[in-house]
């Protein structure tokens, strides 16, 4: 069985940290783990453009790479372990919400997108709020607070317009909890998960 989690939201709210530490503490537990990373930073690192200024074609590039490593990195092979997690550090879904902020609905995109999560399905998609605060630049995505906040409404959105099943992931009381307490969430319910 292979158990796929993918990790949604706009940028800067702490994804990439969230999948990097549950992997580490999965594999810990002995449990057949690997991450799919954010395809757009891999975009921008060879020349496409992301962000607000981003194109189709960079956005083409970055929901083919999603999909085809999801695809990947979900294949049982031959003497794999019989129960596996694949972290996705994001999804088609919020991927598809960046493409249509900046270029309106793509048809072809939108179908391609839906497709995919109904035929290879994440088993559990967490959504992560924008906690207040700065976005760290990391001199790749954008840290503008209204586009960040903007990009969460439309994730939202099109989650809810589409009708797929997400978990919203709860913001603590301490902010310096943020990480372990969603950490402790998705362990939890990804062993449960497994045992089933």
């Amino acid at each position: 069985m292979v158990y796929k989690i993918a990790f949604i939201g706009t940028h800067g709210v702490g994804k990439t940290i969230l999948a990097l530490d549950v992997e580490r503490k999965l594999r810990i537990d002995g449990i057949e783990t690997t991450t799919v990373k954010e395809i757009a930073r891999e975009a921008a690192r060879i020349g496409f453009p992301i962000n607000q200024g981003t194109t189709l074609a960079a956005q083409t590039y970055i929901l083919h790479q999603q999909m085809s490593q999801e695809l990947d990195h979900s294949t049982i092979r031959i003497g794999a372990p019989h129960s596996s997690v694949v972290i996705s550090d994001r999804s088609v879904y919020d991927n598809y919400c960046y493409l249509e902020r900046a270029l309106g609905k793509q048809d072809h995109a939108l179908e391609m997108v839906l497709g995919h999560g109904k035929e290879f399905p994440y088993s559990r998609i967490y959504l992560l709020p924008v906690v207040n605060g700065e976005i760290t630049n990391d001199g790749t995505r954008a840290i503008e607070t209204d586009f960040q906040i903007e990009m969460d409404r439309r994730v939202r959105q099109f989650l809810d317009q589409y009708k797929i099943p997400y978990k919203e992931l709860p913001v603590p009381e301490e902010r310096d909890k943020l990480r372990e307490v969603w950490t402790e969430i998705i362990l939890k319910e990804t062993i449960e998960a497994l045992k089933k």
